[in-house]
């Protein structure tokens, strides 16, 4: 038979993964690329795209879609910038769901692309684009994924505002 020594599990640790199934068990780091190898972002929401680009001076700027004229932007950029290159999943929610309506992905809230040196070897450039969906019910997380991965995801609130902060038209900055 089994005879083999009982596993100890400390409480905090079980009280965290018990009944979540296999997905509670992967790595929750989606994506690791220096922010300072990120050279361009777009970020499409329900009122328009945000065309980013990092100038010779390592400061950013941005334009909506269809303006000409770059304006310089502050510290959101970075902030965005920062979220989607040490993304990390606050937990899973599903993996490569036949259907991505319930999640509010199959049309997303808005979608952040990036676009970097590679981060292991500095040649051809790195594109990642994550997309979010609906906030999870009762909760204060919403689905997300990197468009090009079959594994859906949660993003915590606080992520979420960083990367819509500094561009709500209530802040008067478009």
């Amino acid at each position: 038979g089994g005879g083999g020594a009982p596993l100890a599990v400390p409480a905090a640790v079980l009280e965290t993964y018990a009944g979540t199934g296999p997905l509670a068990f992967l790595k929750r780091k989606r994506v690791d690329i220096a922010t300072y190898k990120i050279k361009s972002m777009d970020l499409v929401r329900p009122e328009g795209t945000l065309a980013f680009a990092r100038t010779a001076e390592n400061a950013w700027q941005f334009r909506p879609a269809g303006e000409k004229a770059w304006v310089r932007s502050g510290f959101a950029a970075d902030d965005m910038a920062d979220v989607l290159a040490n993304l990390t999943a606050e937990a899973y929610a599903a993996e490569n769901p036949p259907d991505l309506a319930p999640y509010g992905l199959d049309r997303p809230a808005f979608t952040l692309t990036i676009r970097a040196e590679d981060p292991v070897t500095g040649g051809s450039p790195v594109e990642k684009t994550l997309e979010i969906g609906r906030q999870v019910p009762g909760k204060d997380v919403y689905y997300a994924r990197e468009k090009a991965d079959p594994m859906i995801f949660t993003l915590g609130k606080i992520k979420k505002e960083r990367l819509e902060a500094e561009f709500k038209e209530d802040r008067k900055v478009l």
